[in-house]
């Protein structure tokens, strides 16, 4: 089959944003196409990174079949893959969507407006793509979606997060004000789900090493917190690296990989004990009743260990956590 025949369009939206785990989702699974799919040409729709191989500029007005499926048929696109819940409507090809976690239709004034959308999503594609058997198993009992339409890609581990120390860790750290293993680190956004009220609750007050907040917007944190900016994948693997244990409080999370990326840097991880988290963490986490704030006291008191992390995270390889998907776009593609 010629080259020329198997192209596939991803739509790169999600790409726009700040670094969000779904933008993470999508440069690894595109970082494994060289070993998984290198004879998969792929068209980037409205943004670019590593592993596209032709670049198309976004519709001018709103996403659908009638601003795409022209542009499609010009490039012989024979497969449209969204790596979010989102898929325009009108296509003219066969489309994959992707649905990480199914946690806005548990909120209020979000919940509506995301089911009518998931719903016409799983109603038009043909394969549901999801990163976990917790989101699958909803997708299932919750959505009755039927298991031969589910397709596995669990998060992966990027090329950053790893345990070799760089050489300027420790002038990164000092000009932080940061000591080695002498902080907890936190990666988490905002959004309710993400529980870090909980910790707030927890530790507000305390006289104890520094807990760092990355990703959060709040000011005026109380002591024992700050707020730290990232500004690249470096960065945060350094503080990783050099934390003494990941708090991880949410709620809810689709896969949860803050947890993933801290275990391959050799970073002890404290999590919320709810399905997602176990899948990531196996045996090599602690693991916390997520409201439970003496819980968490206790458990950010004890000596968290490192034990069996970086073999645990070696598990989740983007060759290894893509392969399957890869294998459907395939079997897609030659139909």
């Amino acid at each position: 089959m010629s080259s020329k025949e198997r192209k596939l369009a991803i739509d790169l939206r999600e790409l726009r944003r700040s670094d969000t785990g779904i933008g993470r989702w999508i440069k690894n699974f595109l970082n494994a196409k060289s070993k998984l799919a290198p004879f998969i040409h792929v068209i980037g729709v409205g943004g670019y990174t590593d592993g596209i191989d032709t670049a198309l500029n976004a519709p001018k007005l709103f996403w659908s079949g009638f601003n795409l499926n022209k542009i499609l048929k010009k490039e012989d696109a024979k497969l449209w893959f969204s790596p979010y819940f989102k898929i325009p409507p009108g296509l003219s090809i066969p489309c994959y969507a992707t649905v990480h976690d199914t946690i806005p239709a548990s909120i209020p004034h979000r919940c509506i407006p995301f089911t009518l959308k998931l719903k016409w999503s799983l109603s038009v594609s043909k394969k549901i793509v999801t990163v976990s058997d917790a989101t699958k198993n909803e997708l299932i009992e919750k959505w009755k979606v039927p298991c031969d339409r589910i397709i596995m890609a669990k998060n992966a581990v990027g090329r950053h997060f790893t345990a070799n120390k760089t050489q300027n860790e420790n002038n990164l750290l000092t000009s932080l004000g940061l000591e080695l293993k002498k902080y907890f680190l936190v990666v988490s956004d905002d959004r309710p789900h993400k529980n870090l009220s909980t910790l707030i609750s927890a530790f507000e007050g305390f006289e104890m090493i520094p807990i760092i907040l990355v990703g959060t917007k709040r000011k005026n944190l109380p002591t024992p917190f700050r707020r730290l900016e990232v500004f690249d994948d470096q960065m945060l693997a350094a503080l990783y690296r050099n934390a003494r244990a990941l708090l991880h409080p949410a709620l809810a999370e689709g896969f949860g990989l803050p947890a993933l990326e801290a275990m391959a840097c050799g970073c002890p991880v404290i999590l919320s004990d709810i399905p997602s988290l176990r899948e990531v963490g196996g045996d090599c986490a602690r693991y916390v009743p997520a409201t439970d704030i003496e819980a968490w006291r206790n458990a950010v008191l004890d000596s968290p260990t490192a034990e069996g992390t970086i073999e645990r995270a070696s598990m989740f390889r983007p060759e290894t956590t893509y392969s399957e998907l890869w294998q459907e776009i395939k079997k897609e593609l030659e139909q």
